[in-house]
Parts: structure tokens; C-alpha cells; sequence
């Protein structure tokens, strides 16, 4: 039925390009009936994950060895903090003029204004894997029942937020939202540091990164997970040109695993929880 509907509007909206993703190893079988459907198998782009086993901000980052806990508190002194605080968006002043980490309803935020933070951020990135219009948020804001947004805020001024969805005991940050690249804040630092403090704090076991910005998902202790897509094309003759050409086009990303913690982890292990 997907497949069909797809194809449909496709050949409608004169697409020539069609996807359905991500899907793990261990899942390879849930979409493996795309296949059937003229779709073929190809490599995406790694996803972060790490494993939430702290009782507390502290005792995690306790655990980092010194380079990556010292970047870490650098970071946070640039805010006057030593650890990320989670404040909910009733008990924020405004008028204090304080920065803090706010939680919120996504109507907290009006979805032109979450748009064009995230729009500030699509602008600067090399790998888009998709671009949401406005619309997309006004419809997603409805639904306060399964979102969160965390904010780090200044008084008034939204600098930096992120989506957070809540499953199980798994939490899932994606789509961030930020004016500036580089600001005096380090606010894309601060706010991961915050989603992290808010998945210890909740007790979720694991905490989802998304993809891109490798390094600053490695830095806090993400472990990249294999991605695979199903794709096909409109086109016969396009269709059997990419599927010929899989492996250029879609090659396998490997990223250098890098020592986070004082303590090796046993990777394989994390994943499998």
C-alpha cells in the first residue's frame, strides 16, 4: 500500500526520486517487502544513540575523561552554570533575564518562529536530509500530547531549541532550531548538555542524537548506528543506473570510534539494549 501510494504521487507531483528510511540492521526485514515493490537496498547515514546509565548530570560527567568534561564545563561557565537545571515553562520569568533551560508545549513557541530558527539552521548545513515548511510545524504543534520542546532561552529571546519525543523508556531529540552558528552562548553545546541532564534526570535508558554533527555527538558519548534506506526511481532507465551504482553513490560511512569515557564501553552491548 505504501509502494502504491508513493508511486502514485510521484507520477503526479512529477517526482523521480523515492525513499522510505531508516531502518537499522536488526530491522532489515520490516522493509524488506519494498523489494517486491522495485525498491532497492542502500546505505544512509550513521544515527547516534548513547545508553542513559548515570543517576545524575554530576555523575556523568564525572565519567568523561578530562579533555571532553573540561569542554564540557568550559561550555557551561559560558552561561554561569555548572550543570544544565531543566525549568518548565510555567515557572520561567521573562523579565528576570536569565538564561535557563526551559521545557515547554510546542505551542510555547509559535510555529513561524520555531520555523525560521530552524530554517537559520538548514541554511549553514552541508547535508540536508530534508527541508520542513512551515506548515509542517503548524500541524505538528497541534499535538501536545506526544512533544516537547527544551529552549535554551536568554529573557525574552529563544536562542537555541529542540524537539524531544518521549517513547518508552527512550527519549528522541531532532529538528533543532538556532539563529547563529557560533554565538557567546555555545548554544548548541549547552542545549545537548541540557537534553542529556532532562534523559537523566526522567530516567530514559536511551537517548537518540539523530544524524549529522558527528563529532559533538561523539564528544558526550553517542555511538553511531548503521542506517539503511530503500530507493527506487521513477524512470526505468535511472532506476537500473543507481541500483548499478549503489555502492558509489550510497556508500557506507564509517566513523572513527572515539574513547568518551575513563571506562571503555562495550559497544555492541549498548546497542543491543
Amino acid at each position: 500500500m505504501i509502494a502504491t501510494e508513493m508511486k502514485a504521487l510521484a507520477k503526479e507531483w512529477k517526482i523521480k526520486f523515492l525513499s522510505v528510511k531508516e531502518f537499522l540492521n536488526s530491522n532489515f526485514n520490516i522493509g524488506r517487502q519494498l523489494q517486491h515493490e522495485g525498491f532497492f537496498l542502500a546505505n544512509s547515514i550513521p544515527y547516534m544513540s548513547m545508553k542513559i546509565s548515570w543517576n545524575s548530570f554530576e555523575e556523568y560527567i564525572s565519567s568523561l575523561r578530562h579533555p571532553y568534561r573540561r569542554h564540557m564545563r568550559q561550555a557551561l561557565r559560558k552561561i554561569e552554570y555548572n550543570s544544565p537545571v531543566i525549568i518548565d515553562a510555567e515557572d520561567y520569568d521573562q523579565n528576570k533575564n536569565v538564561i535557563a533551560w526551559v521545557l515547554s508545549k510546542p505551542a510555547w513557541i509559535k510555529p513561524a518562529e520555531y520555523h525560521h530558527l530552524y530554517m537559520q539552521v538548514m541554511g549553514r548545513t552541508k547535508t540536508k536530509l530534508e527541508t520542513l515548511n512551515e506548515e509542517f510545524f503548524v500541524e505538528l504543534f497541534k499535538d501536545e500530547e506526544h512533544y516537547q520542546i527544551l529552549s535554551l532561552v536568554d529573557g525574552e529571546k529563544i536562542i537555541s531549541s529542540a524537539l524531544l519525543v518521549p517513547h518508552g523508556d527512550t527519549l528522541t531529540f531532532m529538528l533543532v532550531g538556532r539563529e547563529d552558528e557560533k554565538d557567546k552562548y555555545d548554544s548548541y553545546f549547552n542545549l545537548v548538555y541540557g537534553i542529556i541532564a532532562y534523559a537523566i534526570e526522567k530516567r530514559f535508558k536511551k537517548l537518540k542524537l539523530g544524524q549529522t554533527a558527528y563529532w559533538v555527538k561523539q564528544s558526550v558519548g553517542g555511538i553511531p548506528e548503521n542506517q539503511l534506506i530503500w530507493f527506487a526511481c521513477t524512470g526505468s532507465i535511472r532506476h537500473f543506473i543507481l541500483k548499478s551504482l549503489t555502492k558509489l553513490i550510497f556508500p557506507e560511512i564509517k566513523i572513527k570510534p572515539v574513547q568518551v569515557f575513563k571506562k571503555e564501553i562495550n559497544v555492541s552491548k549498548v546497542l543491543s539494549k
